[in-house]
């Protein structure tokens, strides 16, 4: 078996690798066996470091669930599912954030959770408060008549959210994805993405919206597949169209492939130095790994209240 065929591919993954590629590291090789047991205290630190989440992921998860418990639901009438989501959503923050938290600036639970509260000093409170008012803005930006045409034509459990990442293969390596929604119109598969990020990252749509369709192109290759892509952001812009092709996007998996291999070399031990850091306030603010480089003490992150 070739070293690709023993290799995964995501779009999370590569835009780590293209952020820092030390950051690369510790997510997919240092943080390894750090679960266990009998990890070392690197391994460990490192695991426990991978699982902090940003408040705009916890947002993100939040909203996705909340349509898609409406679109199951069925209760109201098209214009009135957004709605709906938005009671489910509100409901969802104060239920996901432990109480105990409320009282601890640093853990959920018995481990650290949010990158804002581990750098940033943020308390329980506090993340309740940002997720509460960004998921308010969020369903004001998405109340119009194009959702409502959208969540309207969704056949009544007729569609998939994937709660797990998903695979494909291409090229002998293994694509992961994970659609938001899926569903079948007049014998076509149709996906639909909810983006919350910030629109400096446009292009990610584009390509999240053209692996997701290869994605439901290996499911069903006699039909095309149809993905939209839906933004909602904090604060509010312009809906912009940005699409990618799918040679392009084979493009990109390729030489993804390749650059990663070329570092990692996965038939040696793959050393921790290979992997170049950066010295970037936005990215390193933001890094679930500051801790390792010696950057914890920035506070670069800052949420929008």
């Amino acid at each position: 078996m070739s070293l690709r065929q023993e290799f995964s591919w995501s779009l999370s993954r590569s835009a780590l690798f293209h952020q820092c590629t030390r950051a690369y590291y510790h997510n997919y090789y240092g943080s390894w066996g750090g679960w266990r047991a009998d990890a070392d205290e690197y391994a460990a630190k490192t695991h426990r470091l991978k699982k902090l989440r940003s408040i705009e992921s916890f947002v993100a998860r939040i909203l996705r669930d909340s349509l898609a418990i409406t679109f199951l639901e069925r209760k109201p009438p098209p214009e009135k599912l957004l709605a709906e989501a938005r009671g489910h959503a509100l409901a969802f923050v104060g239920g996901n954030i432990n109480a105990r938290h409320h009282n601890d600036s640093q853990h959920i639970g018995d481990q650290p959770d949010f990158v804002e509260c581990f750098y940033g000093g943020m308390t329980g409170r506090d993340i309740q408060a940002v997720a509460t008012s960004n998921l308010k803005a969020l369903f004001a930006n998405l109340a119009d008549g194009f959702f409502s045409r959208i969540a309207g034509s969704i056949p009544y459990l007729d569609f998939v959210q994937f709660r797990k990442p998903v695979s494909f293969m291409f090229e002998g390596v293994k694509i992961w994805t994970a659609p938001d929604f899926l569903w079948r119109s007049s014998g076509e598969l149709v996906g639909l993405n909810v983006f919350t990020y910030n629109p400096v990252f446009k292009g990610a749509w584009a390509r999240k919206s053209r692996v997701d369709a290869m994605f439901a192109e290996s499911l069903s290759p006699d039909h095309l597949p149809r993905v939209t892509s839906l933004f909602s952001h904090v604060p509010r812009f312009p809906v912009l169209d940005y699409r990618s092709t799918r040679k392009e996007m084979e493009t990109l998996i390729k030489n993804d492939v390749d650059d990663m291999l070329a570092i990692t070399k996965l038939d040696t031990d793959v050393r921790e130095e290979a992997f170049e850091m950066v010295d970037d306030p936005i990215v390193c603010g933001a890094c679930r790994f500051q801790e390792l480089c010696g950057k914890e003490k920035r506070r670069f992150l800052r949420c929008q209240r």
